[in-house]
Parts: structure tokens; C-alpha cells; sequence
């Protein structure tokens, strides 16, 4: 079921520290270490993207959201298949989000990362 109310990032003004750091913890869980360069840019809807390259490995863009309850989380779109699964990506208060099949931002039971 797709979570109620979550929304994009829309004011950033002091947010990239935040999402610098969601980021690099979401790539860590699922990839180890890793240098990363972002490249923050706002959509034509005023919603807040941000494009990861990692080094030796490719590059993934990120889409910012916040939950009902304030917390940022940040989520890669497209989501690679690999990463489809019940370990979600964590928001700042912990909480961990995915996408479901249909594409629809959903709201995750908490399950200890592991990388792959």
C-alpha cells in the first residue's frame, strides 16, 4: 500500500548536509566504502534530486522526500532490481522506505542492512 502523505523536498536551504549523508549511508549498506560526488538539481515540479556518481562503479540519481513526520529519505530512481527488496533505505529517524512494484513510495518494517 502506497504511504500516505509522504512528499517530495521541496525547500532545501540547509538540507544538503542531510541528504549528503543519507546518501552516502544508503550506498555504504548496500555497496561498502565508496568515494561519491553529488550533483544537487531541482525538478520542473520544485522537487529536489540528487545525481551520485560513484567512483569505479556508475553513477544513480536520487530522488528527496520527507515522511509524514518530517524526516528526510531519499531513494534511488529508478530503483536497480538488485536493491528490490525488504531492507528499504533508512529515513533520519530510522524509519526505511522502498518502492513497490507499481513504483509507489511505500513505507518498510525495519530490517538490519546487509551489503551485497
Amino acid at each position: 500500500m502506497p504511504a500516505p502523505h509522504f512528499r517530495q523536498v521541496t525547500e532545501f536551504h540547509g538540507a544538503a548536509p542531510r541528504a549528503r549523508a543519507l546518501i552516502t549511508r544508503a550506498l555504504e549498506e548496500r555497496l561498502g566504502p565508496v568515494e561519491l560526488v553529488f550533483d544537487f538539481h531541482r525538478e520542473w515540479n520544485g522537487g529536489w534530486r540528487c545525481q551520485v556518481d560513484v567512483a569505479g562503479r556508475g553513477s544513480l540519481v536520487f530522488v528527496l522526500l520527507e515522511s509524514p513526520e518530517g524526516a528526510m529519505f531519499a531513494l534511488p530512481h529508478p530503483l536497480p532490481a538488485r536493491w528490490r527488496d525488504a531492507r528499504g533505505f533508512a529515513a533520519e529517524d530510522e524509519s526505511r522506505w522502498s518502492f513497490d512494484d507499481e513504483g509507489q513510495v511505500v513505507r518498510l518494517s525495519a530490517a538490519p542492512p546487509a551489503q551485497d
